[in-house]
């Protein structure tokens, strides 16, 4: 796959030039709802679309891949975990249709303080992605509570990256911009 070149190319480049590198693995929250209630045809739609966005937003250097299902990944090249942090939510909106919101969970994951090899980060990352799901959070950075850095959702069901522009026959998009705080 391209993902595991790339991030293994992306690792050796950080270990050999001593930079920093940030791995995001994000889940979307609430496409089952979207598949099920408006259908496959939407659902795919909304894959894209998130694709699209992802891209959009993503700097010059970033690296977007669809990891599976509902799945995503990230690579931030000499970016550390506040930086990449930064770089997943330019926007913080959601985009809401059918009366269905689409959220995120995030893991987050740094070269060399979380691993120094690919299993190393995704493990950490993807370990990170579910805690986050499990406790209500946008992200987590961090293992362990004193030092976390989380982002608490305020809005009812969440929200995505910026998915502005979204259309679809017969959906019309919501947009929510949620206020996102810190939490320490």
């Amino acid at each position: 796959r391209a993902f595991d070149r790339l991030l293994e190319e992306e690792l050796k480049r950080a270990e050999r030039y001593g930079y920093p590198l940030a791995l995001a693995v994000m889940d979307l929250r609430g496409f089952k709802q979207v598949n099920d209630r408006l259908g496959h045809a939407v659902g795919d739609l909304a894959l894209m679309k998130v694709a699209e966005a992802l891209q959009r937003e993503k700097r010059n250097g970033d690296r977007i891949f669809r990891w599976g299902g509902d799945e995503f990944a990230a690579l931030f090249p000499h970016t550390g975990k506040e930086g990449a942090l930064k770089a997943a939510f330019p926007g913080q909106e959601a985009l809401c249709f059918g009366g269905l919101c689409l959220g995120v969970n995030i893991g987050l994951a740094a070269f060399p303080e979380d691993g120094k090899t690919p299993d190393e980060l995704l493990s950490a990352a993807d370990s990170r992605m579910y805690q986050a799901k499990a406790q209500g959070l946008a992200v987590l950075a961090e293992s362990g509570e004193d030092q976390a850095i989380r982002l608490k959702e305020e809005a009812d069901d969440g929200y995505a990256t910026q998915l502005a522009g979204w259309a679809a026959e017969g959906v019309a998009p919501q947009i929510a911009n949620p206020d996102l705080k810190r939490v320490p």
